[in-house]
C-alpha cells in the first residue's frame, strides 16, 4: 500500500476527507502520524506541499458501473454491462475495458461511499455538491448558471490562498466550447479575480489556438506602427 511522506497510508488520507460519514477519525490519524519514523524534512512538516493538481471532473463522463465499480454479483438490473478484470490489488476488479489501468491500480483507490441524500439526480446540485464541498439552496435543477452567491470551487480557494507571484494562472479549466458552465464552477463570493482562467478551444484541432492570449488586432506589434523603433 503506498504511503504518504509521514507514513501515513494514501487509503487513510482519503479516508481523513470522510470524517462525517464515519471514517478515519483524527486521534488515531495523529497516532499514525506521530508512529511513522521521520525520512526528510517532508516528514516533520505533514503531509508535504503539492506543487500542482490536476481535477477530472469528466461531466457526461462513463458511470462507475462501465469503470471502477461493476458490481457484477448484483442483479442483471443494476449490475454493469462490461466484464470485471483482476488487478494488480487482490480483491480488486475494474473493466475489461480499462486493462492499462487495472495493471496501476496499486497507486489510486477506489471509493464507494460516496452519497448524498439530498442532491435528488440533479446534476447542477451534484456538481456544486462535489466541487464546492456544499449544498446550495439556490440550485435546484440542471441549469442553473453560477452567481456572485455561490460558494467557490475548490481551484478558486487555491487561488486564493495563493502565496507569491505566479508566472501563470493558478487555476485553469479546460472546457469545450459547446458546454454550458454550471453553478459552483467559479469564483463565486471570491469574486471574479479568482474564476479559472479557461481555455474553451479543442487542443486536438490543428488550428487550435487559446483566444483569450491572442494579441488585440487593434494593437500593432512592437515594431510595426510608424516611426516605431525596436
Amino acid at each position: 500500500m503506498s504511503k504518504t511522506c509521514d507514513g501515513v497510508s494514501r487509503r487513510n488520507f482519503l479516508r481523513v476527507g470522510g470524517l462525517g460519514a464515519g471514517g478515519l477519525l483524527l486521534p488515531e490519524l495523529l497516532r499514525q502520524r506521530a508512529s511513522a519514523a521521520p525520512t526528510s524534512r517532508a516528514s516533520t512538516d505533514g503531509f508535504g506541499r503539492a506543487k500542482s493538481c490536476i481535477l477530472l471532473f469528466m461531466g457526461g463522463g462513463p458511470s462507475q458501473l462501465a469503470t471502477f465499480d461493476l458490481k457484477p454479483d448484483a442483479p442483471a438490473e443494476v449490475r454493469g454491462d462490461f466484464k470485471p478484470i483482476a488487478t494488480d490489488v487482490p480483491g480488486l476488479q475494474i473493466s475489461d475495458h480499462l486493462p492499462l489501468l487495472s495493471r496501476q491500480a496499486h497507486k489510486y483507490a477506489v471509493i464507494r461511499s460516496v452519497t448524498d441524500p439530498y442532491v435528488g439526480g440533479a446534476h447542477g446540485q451534484s456538481v456544486y455538491l462535489a466541487l464546492t464541498g456544499h449544498h446550495s439552496p439556490r440550485v435546484q435543477g440542471d441549469d442553473v448558471r453560477p452567481s456572485s452567491e455561490d460558494y467557490p470551487c475548490l481551484g478558486s480557494v487555491v487561488s486564493r490562498f495563493q502565496t507569491g507571484p505566479q508566472a501563470v494562472p493558478p487555476f485553469v479549466w479546460l472546457l469545450e466550447m459547446y458546454r454550458h458552465t454550471f453553478a459552483g464552477e467559479g469564483g463565486g463570493f471570491l469574486g471574479k479575480r479568482h474564476d479559472p482562467f479557461r481555455v474553451l478551444q479543442d487542443p486536438s484541432r490543428p488550428n487550435f489556438e487559446v483566444q483569450a492570449l491572442r494579441p488585440p488586432t487593434d494593437v500593432p506589434s512592437v515594431g510595426s506602427a510608424s516611426g516605431a523603433r525596436c
